[in-house]
């Protein structure tokens, strides 16, 4: 059951409300959970053993990178985190479909299993998203997905025929890219019936090659790119003799043999002694109206986009930023525009501001429900002293950090973010109604535009 805590935190974050048992699994228990207005559905898995120290401070930082993670093939991770007495939660999407194993204990009844190509159409996009997973060292968050039973089959999704279903962090589920290559060999065993190619899976890095591989092993290789230069000789091409050419046939009973039937021009009828008089001339044809107001309509359409690529590019070229602003938007290249006046963030745009007291620059990207501040105070000393005391929440990875301050008795909510290291002498402010989620996707880590 619920605990009144986490669905008080549930309801607050996402609006979920009538959380019902859906499954349990050996060590957690998932739950299916509506939005207020009941138009929104999610997955709520709740796990049996506590957990605390390390591991919990790893999972809030989890948290905050999930978005980086998003793949057409794997069931949307929302949040996850522990409660105050150490319970872990995921919440993502609501995972919907068919197993794969019942498609395939289906196809192997009627004598039809899946050829290497098919198996290659289907699982494409999940080798991807496995691959992806394992470079961004979160091999362990497919732990459980591998599997024919928690593989779901998407009939009206072809970005993505196969979608894996319970992912996310568990107390002790562990994995590596290696581990979740073999898991990925043996699904692709079970669809063809055949043995894993075990040379096949030793020699490929990934689970896109292995697969690719399999299913086209004698893939041919662009000249530039081929290993060996080999020397190719051919017979050349012999002349083609010249057929004679069938006489033309005009009725289906006549035989090739006859010679052709050749149609007669006839004059069209006309009374007789009926001629021109020579004054005659002939009448200019009348201009279609439908003709007219077509080119009517191709005019105002493309003066129409003439206007709006116009208004496009007034509204989006931008000016180039200061100095100092210019090194903060190369700090943050993935929030701050390149140009001011340009879009960043969450399509929002950004603007110069001016810098109030102690503060050496200032940009704001914003929309009409969410905004960002970056502000530079010059060195951490000076921004530190702006920040207030008491708990703050620690957001981020292994290679970057920030702590985060909720202002207090402020509407909408805010939010103050301070980064740690290198770029300690900034301070960004989130605010808006949905600050509290949002800020979770503050990209402070990378530092290219990409």
């Amino acid at each position: 059951m619920v605990d009144s805590q986490l669905a008080q935190f549930l309801h607050e974050k996402y609006a979920l409300t009538d959380l019902k048992e859906k499954a349990a699994t050996a060590d957690s228990t998932v739950y299916f959970a509506t939005n207020t207005w009941g138009n929104s559905t999610a997955e709520v898995e709740l796990f049996n053993e506590l957990i605390e120290g390390d591991q919990a401070t790893a999972i809030t930082q989890l948290a905050s990178g999930l978005r980086w993670l998003d793949e057409p093939a794997v069931v949307s991770l929302r949040d996850c985190g522990v409660t105050e007495d150490g319970t872990l939660y995921v919440v993502r999407d609501e995972a919907k479909g068919n197993t794969l194993r019942s498609i395939i204990e289906g196809r192997v009844k009627w004598g039809t299993p899946f050829s290497d190509s098919e198996a290659h159409s289907l699982l494409a996009p999940v080798a991807r998203a496995i691959d992806h997973y394992n470079n961004a060292d979160h091999a362990e968050l497919l732990a459980r997905s591998i599997d024919v039973d928690h593989l779901l089959v998407q009939h009206h999704n072809p970005s993505a025929p196969v979608m894996l279903a319970l992912v996310g962090p568990t107390p002790d589920a562990t994995s590596t890219p290696a581990k979740n290559r073999r898991a990925f060999a043996e699904i692709v065993s079970q669809l063809t019936t055949k043995p894993v190619d075990e040379e096949l899976l030793e020699s490929t890095e990934s689970a896109s090659a292995y697969l690719e591989k399999l299913a086209f092993p004698h893939k041919a290789q662009p000249e530039a790119e081929a290993d060996d230069a080999t020397v190719q000789w051919s017979m050349p091409a012999q002349p083609v003799e010249e057929q004679p050419e069938r006489p033309k046939q005009h009725f289906p009973d006549t035989s090739p043999g006859f010679p052709p039937v050749e149609p007669h021009y006839q004059q069209p009828y006309e009374y007789p002694g009926y001629a021109q008089p020579e004054f005659f001339e002939p009448q200019p044809q009348k201009k279609s109206k439908a003709l007219t107001w077509l080119l009517v309509f191709m005019i105002l359409l493309l003066l129409g986009g003439i206007g709006a690529g116009g208004w496009w590019l007034w509204d989006n070229q931008g000016e180039g930023w200061n100095a100092q602003e210019q090194e903060m938007a190369d700090t943050f290249p993935r929030i701050i525009s390149e140009k001011s006046g340009q879009r960043g963030w969450l399509n929002m745009k950004c603007e110069s501001q001016t810098p109030e007291d102690g503060q050496k620059a200032r940009i704001r990207c914003s929309d009409k429900d969410l905004g960002v501040s970056i502000i530079d105070y010059g060195d951490e000393q000076t921004r530190d002293g702006l920040l207030p005391a008491g708990d703050t929440e620690v957001i981020g990875n292994e290679k970057c950090s920030a702590r985060a301050y909720k202002m207090e008795d402020v509407t909408p909510p805010a939010y103050r973010i301070a980064p740690e290291g290198e770029d300690s002498q900034y301070l960004l402010v989130v605010n808006g109604a949905e600050a509290e989620s949002k800020r979770m996707y503050l990209n402070l880590c990378e530092k290219s535009r990409g």
